[in-house]
């Protein structure tokens, strides 16, 4: 009787366990769906609602993009845990509503300990001006975030902050079998920027993206790359006089240490004359 009871209270707690474990699923889509309350394909979110879609995303949650879909900012600073934004499929794309406004598309700048993935992802046509980074930016040392198979494309940033598509200062950050395309900067890091924090670039492609002054692809001031594995091609530095140039990677600072293994680069240019401030 008495292993009966246990078995019982076991199974149960188990079970218990086993519904306050269960991931949540919210989708948004252009236009939405059904009843539009973000539980199933067929009534999705419209992108209107992203805002709220998100705020329903809890840890271990996904947010899955259907087809593109055009939003402003979000602030993922309260989020503290563990979640997922995904695309269903490989036509999933998040762009800037029209007309282009001057905000970023998702911002951490607080204390968090937010751990963020973006999975199958096309992020598009993003304009800031405001401190960096077009789609992403993060200032916050208790923040991750990981970009794996996700596509920056037409991406740009007007501050010098810099990072076309991305700011980092503190945290980590993750790029996997991922593609950052005609990404610019008016100043460093047409693709990616880093004042700090710990950068690792794996299995990826940077093309065409452009910077003004320091770091066609990469600008860092202190922030720690390691990459392997990936390709640039006709990245660029445009401006011809001054402490220019680095048409992939600028090292600004002296606490910066970096490792690049197994990667290709290959027409990319610079336009200061000075040879000291090549690829």
């Amino acid at each position: 009787m008495k292993k009966n009871t246990f078995l019982t209270i076991c199974l149960s707690l188990f079970l218990v366990g086993g519904l306050f474990s269960q991931q949540t699923t919210v989708y948004v889509s252009a236009s939405g769906a059904g009843t539009e309350d973000g539980t199933t394909i067929t009534n999705a979110y419209s992108e209107n609602d992203f805002i709220t879609a998100l705020a329903d995303v809890s840890a271990g949650d996904k947010l899955i993009i259907i087809g593109t879909v055009s939003t402003s900012g979000a602030n993922l600073t309260s989020k503290s845990f563990a979640f997922t934004i995904e695309g269903l499929d490989a036509s999933s794309t998040i762009t800037e509503v029209v007309p282009i406004g001057t905000g970023r598309l998702f911002t951490i700048n607080g204390a968090t300990t937010a751990d963020v993935t973006f999975k199958n992802l096309t992020f598009s046509g993003y304009n800031t001006t405001l401190a960096g980074g077009g789609v992403f930016y993060n200032n916050n040392a208790g923040a991750t975030a990981t970009f794996e198979n996700c596509k920056f494309t037409g991406n740009s940033v007007t501050h010098t902050n810099g990072g076309g598509a991305i700011f980092f200062a503190n945290g980590t950050l993750n790029i996997i079998d991922s593609s950052f395309q005609n990404n610019t900067s008016s100043d460093e890091g047409g693709a990616i920027s880093a004042n700090s924090g710990s950068i690792s670039i794996s299995n990826s492609v940077f093309e065409s993206n452009s910077a003004a002054t320091k770091g066609g692809a990469l600008f860092t001031i202190d922030g720690d790359f390691t990459i392997t594995g990936s390709t640039f091609y006709d990245n660029e530095t445009t401006n011809t006089s001054g402490a220019t140039g680095g048409s992939v990677l600028y090292v600004a600072g002296s606490g910066s240490t970096n490792s690049i293994s197994n990667c290709t680069f290959f027409q990319n240019t610079t336009g200061a004359s000075n040879q000291d401030y090549g690829t």
